[in-house]
C-alpha cells in the first residue's frame, strides 16, 4: 500500500500523503483549491521545478502563489488525481462561462450601437445598459443566459434576430439598418484623410514584405515600368535607405483607390482556453476579412496569426481594439515588416 504513496512535506512541517506520480499541480490543490488556483511557480527542496514536476517521498514541497495567477489548459496533462483534474475542470468551465457572457455583452453593446436609431424611434429615448439587463432578464430568464446564447450564436443574422426580438423591434428594419450601418463603416474605413494625395506616373503598388498600409508613413521606390509602397522600416530597404538625411523621402501614404483594401497581418497572444480561436475570429471577421489563420500554444499561453484585409492603418487600429477586448487576450499587434 505505501508504495503506491508519495509522502512530502510542506514548509510548515506538515505531510501531504499523495498517490504515486503526484505532482506539484495536484500537491496545490491538495493544499487548498484557491492555493492551486493561484499558484505561479513552485520549488522543491528550495529549487525551482516545472509545475510538472514528479514528486519523490521526502521532497520539501513549496509552492508560491501570485493574486492574478490563474491554472493553463495544459495543466490538466501533468494533474494525476481525479480531485484535482475535477476542480480545473470546474474552473474552466466557469472560465468558459464568464468568456461567454463577456462575448454576448459585447455583441449586445454593438447592437445597441448600430441600431441606435431604430431604439429611438421605438422607445423615445436610447435605453441605458440597466435597462438593457432588464429586457434580457423578461426574454431569457438572466443577463447571463441571454449574453450565452448570443455568444454561441454563430449566424450573425440569427443574432440579429433574437436582439431583435428583446428589444421588440422589427427584424426586416433591423436588417436594413444592420445593412446601412455596414456600408457607412466600409465607406469611413476607406476615406481619404490627407488634403495632398501621393501621386506617381506609376499607381504604387504595396510590397508585399512589409506590408503597408494608407496612413502610414512609407518610401516609394520608383522603376521603368511600376512602383512600389515600403514602409519605412521594411527589410527591402535596409541597403537603401540612409538615415535621417533621406527622412525627406517619407511621405503619408494615402491608398490608390477609396474602394481598396489591403492585406496585413496580425499577431494575437492569449491565454489558452477552449474556443479560443472561434472567439477571437468572430470579432475579426466581424471588422475585416480574414484571409488566412494560423495558431501555436506553447506552456499554457496561445499565439494567434491573422492575415487580414483592411483598407487603412485606422482601419487596422479598430480591429486590434476589438480584438482586445475579448476575454484573455493579451495583446494584438500588427506584425513587424517582414513577418512571414
Amino acid at each position: 500500500l505505501l508504495g503506491k504513496r508519495v509522502f512530502v512535506f510542506l514548509r510548515d512541517g506538515k505531510i501531504l500523503n499523495l498517490s504515486r506520480g503526484a505532482t506539484v499541480i495536484d500537491a496545490s490543490f491538495a493544499i487548498h483549491t484557491e492555493v492551486g488556483l493561484k499558484m505561479s511557480k513552485a520549488q522543491i527542496n528550495g529549487q525551482y521545478v516545472p509545475l510538472s514536476y514528479e514528486l519523490q517521498n521526502g521532497d520539501v514541497v513549496s509552492i508560491i502563489t501570485e493574486p492574478d495567477a490563474k491554472p493553463s489548459v495544459a495543466w490538466m496533462h501533468f494533474a494525476r488525481s481525479r480531485s484535482t483534474r475535477a476542480k480545473l475542470r470546474s474552473f474552466f468551465r466557469a472560465q468558459e462561462r464568464i468568456a461567454l457572457v463577456a462575448k454576448g455583452w459585447l455583441y449586445v453593446r454593438n447592437f445597441m450601437d448600430e441600431h441606435a436609431r431604430l431604439l429611438q424611434q421605438s422607445f423615445g429615448y436610447l435605453p441605458s445598459e440597466a435597462q438593457a439587463q432588464q429586457l434580457m432578464i423578461r426574454s431569457a430568464g438572466s443577463v447571463d443566459d441571454l449574453c450565452i446564447s448570443v455568444a454561441k450564436t454563430k449566424e450573425p443574422a440569427v443574432m440579429r434576430a433574437m436582439l431583435a426580438q428583446m428589444f421588440s423591434l422589427r427584424f426586416d428594419q433591423v436588417e436594413a439598418s444592420a445593412a446601412a450601418h455596414r456600408t457607412l463603416q466600409r465607406l469611413q474605413n476607406r476615406r481619404y484623410t490627407d488634403s495632398q494625395p501621393i501621386t506617381q506616373e506609376h499607381e504604387p503598388q504595396a510590397c508585399s514584405l512589409c506590408m503597408p498600409l494608407p496612413g502610414d508613413l512609407v518610401r516609394i521606390i520608383e522603376g521603368p515600368d511600376s512602383a512600389t509602397v515600403h514602409r519605412r522600416t521594411c527589410p527591402e530597404l535596409e541597403d537603401d535607405f540612409e538615415g535621417p538625411d533621406d527622412a525627406s523621402e517619407l511621405s503619408r501614404w494615402t491608398g490608390t483607390q477609396p474602394s481598396d483594401t489591403f492585406q496585413t497581418k496580425i499577431k494575437v497572444v492569449c491565454g489558452d482556453r477552449k474556443f479560443l480561436l472561434r472567439d477571437i475570429s468572430d470579432i475579426v471577421a466581424v471588422n475585416a476579412d480574414i484571409v488566412s489563420t494560423a495558431s501555436h500554444t506553447s506552456e499554457g499561453i496561445a499565439f494567434l496569426d491573422f492575415t487580414v484585409e483592411v483598407a487603412s492603418a485606422a482601419h487596422l487600429a479598430k480591429v486590434n481594439d476589438a480584438v482586445l477586448q475579448v476575454p484573455g487576450v493579451l495583446s494584438c499587434d500588427r506584425a513587424p515588416p517582414g513577418t512571414r
